[in-house]
């Protein structure tokens, strides 16, 4: 989990998903995705606003857009 209340769940390659790719999402006490905090969460698009799980992934960065080669 990263956070209080975040977690990354791999892409799915048979869905289309993309290797290596991690969507990052909000998630309740059992470990699902929480919808309606990712809905809250997703209302403050182009509102000019942070919300605090975006803060909590801009803190987290170290180096911005660095890949690691596997």
């Amino acid at each position: 989990m990263i956070g209080p209340a975040l977690k990354g769940f791999p892409d799915e390659l048979d869905q289309g998903g993309t290797q290596g790719h991690v969507a990052i999402t909000p998630v309740d006490d059992s470990g699902e995705i929480d919808v309606k905090a990712l809905e809250q969460w997703a209302s403050f698009r182009k509102t000019g606003r942070v919300h605090p799980f975006t803060q909590v992934l801009l803190d987290a960065i170290v180096e911005p857009n660095v890949w690691i080669e596997e």
